[in-house]
């Protein structure tokens, strides 16, 4: 599992986060945003990238053990 924490999310990160899905479909990427932007949000639904606000959910730490 891989956590991107991101407080402002830029066109280049974008683009770097859907070609490492791209090229290693398998990995588990996760994005964990600062705070609540809907047009951030939107995005990783779009590209299918779990996503949290502020705290990493109980359940992401559980699928470690």
């Amino acid at each position: 599992m891989y956590i991107e924490t991101k407080g402002y999310l830029r066109p280049e990160h974008k683009r770097v986060m859907v070609a490492a899905k791209k090229l290693h479909p398998a990995i588990d990427l996760r994005i964990l945003f600062y705070s609540r932007r809907e047009k951030d949000i939107k995005w990783a639904v779009k590209n299918n990238l779990p996503w949290a606000v502020d705290t990493m959910p109980k359940d992401w730490l559980d699928e470690l053990r």
